[in-house]
Formats: structure tokens, sequence, C-alpha cells
């Protein structure tokens, strides 16, 4: 059970985002199937989100990210479709995706 602070965390998450409602209410016609849509990525960005924002990998697993668990499952087929979801005007978008083996 959400606590009145986890809850009030996520509403500012939600407002950050632009959305006034929870992604998972969203009608699954609202969410497109179009990577083209997706902000630039560059490799200094995905460093500074694993790496250096939050510290859950170390620079040599990033080397390494033919090993991650993630990217395998990627490459197997297992991660299909990826759904984009543009929250607002800027780049903040929600990524859908579902997991099968």
């Amino acid at each position: 059970m959400a606590t009145g602070q986890q809850d009030s965390s996520y509403i500012e998450k939600l407002k950050y985002l632009g959305l006034n409602t929870c992604p998972f209410d969203i009608p699954a016609s609202e969410w497109i199937e179009n990577v083209s849509l997706w902000p630039p990525v560059t490799y200094p960005d995905i460093y500074n989100y694993l790496i250096v924002n939050s510290g859950q990998y170390t620079p040599d697993a990033l080397k390494a990210y033919k090993s991650l668990d993630a990217y395998n499952f990627v490459v197997s087929g297992w991660v299909k479709p990826l759904y984009i979801l543009k929250a607002d005007s800027r780049y903040n978008i929600l990524i859908s995706y579902s997991i099968t083996k």
C-alpha cells in the first residue's frame, strides 16, 4: 500500500511529464509504435544516466553491455513491441514494452 509521501511523489512526477492521469490508465490507442519519435540519445547520455546519475552500473559494465540481461532480451527478440507516448512538447516520453519468452 502506498504512503501519502509516495502518492505525492508519483503525482509530482506525472505533473513534470505533463500528465494528468496514470500511464496505466491511458488507452492503448494513444500509444504509438514508432521508434523515429524517440528523442535523440547519444552514448554520453547513456553513460551519464547509468553511471554518473544512478550509480547502478560501473564503467566496465557499460563497456561489456552485451553481457547485460537487458541487451540480450532485446537481441533475442523477447522485448516487443515498444510503444511510445509523448507526454508533452518537450522530450518527455514514456516507453511501454512487454517481454515474452
